[in-house]
């Protein structure tokens, strides 16, 4: 398992598309799971650390990938409360994968108590592609920028707020290039966009923002929003190279979580 975890991690770092690789010391880790960190810039030159983490999903037996951008400390919090509003229509329609977290738990210093998020699932058939990675990358990027424009204006949070590993990285390894998207089934639907499907449901009544973005946290790829006085989980995934066996698994852990 061990050889096939850092396996998978060298196809991933090898396969990014944008940013420098920089990799995590034990030290550095905010957690066990940490192993780079992504230093990018947008185009409007502003800074966007992509934190990387590989977790294994034992119930189902396979792995996820989170790919997790600072939106600063829990006092960050009560100001992305109250601009919502300014943000909230692309965030829900647009940027489908990223989701907003909003960790409790985090130390009282940590840029990670708000933060933004993508995750995808990691199999041993070879099924997650470089299209899949960068194409998420690069929505989780847009929103996180996006918010941190709107709401906190003239915060930049940069890869040198972390002590990090000058190790160089082994380039050797790359993931899938080729992109075959299986026909869709179970619940599965496409989605306004084209570009991605996915599973929802109506689940219980509203909540909070702050209880919303704690329950993205809590859990693995689904995004819950409030709808017409509703609280909805939506778990989308990118169309054009979904694979069968991804299906399955993202299905099964959505209807873990939603209970239905």
């Amino acid at each position: 398992m061990k050889s096939n975890r850092e396996h998978i991690i060298q196809q991933i770092i090898s396969s990014f598309e944008i940013g420098e690789v920089r990799l995590l010391t034990e030290t550095d880790r905010l957690d066990a799971d940490d192993f780079c960190v992504l230093n990018v810039r947008t185009i409007l030159r502003r800074q966007q650390p992509i934190l990387c983490s590989l977790s294994e999903y034992q119930e189902q037996d396979f792995n996820i990938l989170s790919l997790k951008t600072p939106l600063g400390a829990v006092d960050n919090l009560s100001l992305l409360e109250a601009h919502y509003d300014r943000f909230k229509f692309p965030y829900e329609n647009d940027m489908l994968m990223a989701r907003l977290c909003y960790d409790e738990k985090a130390s009282p210093g940590s840029l990670y108590g708000v933060y933004m998020r993508t995750d995808l699932p990691v199999l041993y058939d070879d099924s997650l592609s470089r299209y899949e990675l960068n194409e998420s990358l690069n929505k989780l990027i847009e929103c996180a920028d996006m918010v941190e424009r709107l709401v906190f204006q003239e915060q930049d949070i940069g890869i040198e707020t972390r002590k990090l590993s000058e190790k160089p990285v082994n380039n050797t390894y790359s993931l899938r290039t080729e992109n075959k998207a299986s026909k869709l089934f179970g619940k599965w639907r496409p989605t306004w966009n084209p570009k991605y499907i996915e599973l929802s449901e109506k689940i219980e009544q509203e909540r909070s923002l702050s209880e919303v973005w704690k329950m993205n946290h809590e859990n693995y790829f689904i995004r819950f929003l409030n709808a017409r006085n509703r609280l909805d989980a939506v778990l989308t995934y990118l169309s054009k190279d979904i694979q069968e066996s991804e299906q399955v698994v993202l299905e099964k852990y959505f209807r873990t979580i939603v209970k239905k």
